[in-house]
């Protein structure tokens, strides 16, 4: 017989052969360092670290930093940046509406991330933030084929795996500017000079 420990009987549940663990289609609100569930969107096992629920790793392994300043790596042909692009880089994880984005001084110009000289493999997922709460068309070029959105949030996921090796994002308003927030590739985020 087992034995489920959880409100209702929704909760962990110990069998004879096996443990059923709690599961949901989003991150829980909260959680505390050693939680898990499995997320049946993505299909991941993830557990709380403290800040953010992060993919356990399976047979794959999880991206992760090396060391790399990427915003060296960001950049725009047609117009410089009057917020810098370190901002979308420093592990702050903030929105344009704070000041924590990299954005550009001319409007809707294209930005480029450029990472052939240095491919970055992606088990899971690539995530990427531009405007909280506006469109921003982006593009993701994974083993030689791209994929673009133009999402009303300015915020999308690919879930994919493969060698990405550039990112591209434009303003769709040509009255507007051009944003980066932040990057997550299996669900962690890039940060300049890390290697966590």
């Amino acid at each position: 017989m087992p034995v489920v420990t959880g409100a209702s009987g929704t909760g962990t549940e110990w069998k004879s052969d096996r443990v059923g663990i709690p599961t949901g289609t989003s991150d829980p609100a909260s959680g505390v360092v050693g939680d898990c569930y499995y997320h049946t969107g993505d299909k991941n096992m993830k557990i709380f670290d403290g800040t953010d629920w992060v993919v356990v790793s399976g047979g794959a392994s999880v991206w992760a930093n090396d060391g790399t300043t990427w915003s060296s790596l960001y950049t725009c042909a047609t117009s410089s940046f009057d917020i810098p692009t370190t901002k979308a880089f420093d592990g702050v994880h903030g929105t344009a509406q704070n000041g924590d984005a990299a954005r550009t001084s001319a409007n809707a110009p294209m930005c480029v991330f450029d990472l052939t000289g240095n491919p970055q493999t992606v088990n899971t997922s690539i995530y990427v933030q531009t405007c909280s709460g506006y469109s921003q068309w982006i593009e993701i070029t994974v083993d030689g084929t791209t994929y673009s959105a133009t999402p009303g949030d300015g915020v999308w996921t690919w879930n994919i795996s493969g060698s990405l090796t550039k990112i591209r994002i434009q303003n769709d308003n040509p009255n507007g500017r051009t944003y980066l927030e932040g990057i997550k590739l299996d669900d962690n985020w890039m940060i300049d000079n890390s290697t966590t």
